[in-house]
């Protein structure tokens, strides 16, 4: 262990004092709960300052790692659990900022922009579909990028599964969508679970309504024709009893240190940094 602190401080005194609102990781770690003894709170000041020292010297931004990290002390998370989850963080941040720098480098210098990809990597929207979708959008235009990445976020939020969202992205960005086109399709699913249909069967509607028709005109009527059949036929908006969607993220990790969704979408990792420790 006395080794373990020596390298820590050595990676605090080689980079700079990981800091969230004033506040060094190291004090973080200091003040947690009881729950953790000693050489607890050394392994994590190591790790945790040796990933966050790493994501500035590559020029990400660390904010959400740290948020993450306090929230794991609070909910008193097992110290290997609340490591393995900041690298996860940290490596979807990594593929988010590979991702626009492909795309468009600029786009990788917004960080709202940055985070809300990385969000939609974290809750397991394909890798492949959001990069084509990216690739496809840069060359129509590289100003409306901001705009898919949010419709991502949107359709999560609205819960879409993340599969679903990415390949009903795909297929409205290879229509060459404005912004108007890509408010529209989020407006539907909205309109659609203020009126207690489920978002996943509307969603299937909209994915088969897209396949069918080159003009959003249309495929738009065809939703709304389903919204209006649900409210009448309710049996519809549940998919006749098929299982409804997870609930969706409730605006909670898409603005990072916010409330965390009860249930983030299936297969979705997040949720397990934050179980307590089992009883010894």
């Amino acid at each position: 262990m006395k080794v373990l602190g020596i390298v820590c401080i050595l990676v605090l005194c080689i980079g700079v004092t990981p800091v969230l609102g004033g506040e060094p990781v190291d004090s973080l770690i200091r003040d947690a709960p009881s729950f953790y003894d000693e050489d607890d709170k050394e392994y994590l000041n190591y790790r945790v300052s040796e990933i966050v020292a790493d994501m500035e010297k590559q020029g990400l931004p660390s904010d959400p790692v740290v948020r993450k990290l306090r929230e794991g002390l609070r909910k008193q998370v097992l110290p290997y659990n609340i490591v393995q989850t900041l690298e996860s963080k940290k490596g979807n941040i990594s593929e988010a900022r590979s991702m626009l720098d492909e795309v468009d480098p600029k786009s990788s210098d917004d960080v709202d922009l940055l985070l809300s990809l990385a969000l939609s990597l974290e809750y397991d929207v394909p890798t492949e579909i959001v990069r084509e979708a990216l690739k496809e959008t840069a060359q129509q235009d590289s100003g409306r990028i901001g705009m898919v990445v949010q419709s991502l976020s949107e359709f999560l939020e609205l819960g879409v599964s993340p599969q679903q969202t990415g390949t009903i992205m795909r297929q409205v960005v290879e229509k060459n969508p404005d912004e108007r086109d890509m408010y529209r399709m989020t407006k539907l699913l909205e309109s659609a679970r203020r009126q207690g249909i489920d978002p996943q069967r509307t969603a299937q509607v909209l994915e088969g309504a897209l396949n069918r028709y080159g003009n959003l005109n249309l495929v738009e009527m065809e939703v709304q024709n389903f919204i209006s059949d649900a409210r009448r036929r309710p049996s519809l908006g549940t998919g006749e009893g098929a299982v409804t969607s997870p609930p969706g993220i409730s605006g909670g990790p898409t603005q990072e240190g916010g409330t965390e969704p009860a249930s983030p979408p299936a297969g979705v990792s997040p949720t397990e940094e934050v179980g307590p420790r089992p009883d010894d």
